[in-house]
């Protein structure tokens, strides 16, 4: 995934899809972008009024909630 930053920086700057992390300090970005691995899910963790990249992986589809 290192080679993919621009796609990584977008999904967060311009998500389709956003939601709740795990905690409240975490929100989860989604671009969807085809293939096998159609999702692409990126992480980010907020402390002190910034945020930073936890985690980017591709998924096979969005999370049930």
């Amino acid at each position: 995934m290192a080679g993919e930053l621009r796609e990584i920086m977008r999904t967060v700057r311009e998500p389709d899809r956003q939601m709740r992390g795990r905690s409240e300090r975490e929100t989860w970005f989604f671009t969807h972008r085809g293939g096998a691995f159609p999702w692409l899910q990126v992480a980010v963790h907020y402390e002190g009024g910034e945020g930073w990249i936890a985690t980017a992986f591709p998924r096979e589809s969005l999370p049930g909630r």
